[in-house]
């Protein structure tokens, strides 16, 4: 996958929606409540539609004022998990989800795998 102009024969990646993906990446200029709000509607949005043939992607991460992303991580990563633990009993659908410093968030890990088997 790729999400610059090249060559290649590989799925483009977006950073929006296109043939492929439906992605939530919202980086920058965004605060901690207003990222984990745009997390947690892909979620639904990729919840709701089961049946979608795009894939979707949901960025954790993001860089706002003159924070790190591990400080940034340390917000928005609770909210993810109280969405997910609430909905621990539900088999759901909710692509794929990069984050920063997975390995400091293991619960959230987990649920998001168990997702899959519920």
């Amino acid at each position: 996958m790729a999400d610059f102009g090249n060559p290649w024969s590989v799925i483009q990646w977006s950073s929006g929606t296109n043939d492929w993906f439906d992605t939530q990446d919202r980086w920058d200029g965004v605060e901690n409540s207003q990222k984990a709000r745009l997390v947690t509607a892909q979620f639904d949005k990729a919840f709701l539609d089961p049946g979608a043939t795009r894939m979707f992607a949901n960025f954790t991460s993001f860089s706002g004022g003159l924070n790190f992303p591990r400080h940034n991580a340390r917000f928005i990563m609770p909210e993810v998990f109280a969405y997910l633990d609430a909905r621990k009993a539900e088999r759901a659908r909710l692509g794929i989800v990069p984050m920063d410093f997975p390995d400091q968030y293991p619960a959230i890990l987990r649920l998001l795998i168990d997702k899959n088997f519920v």
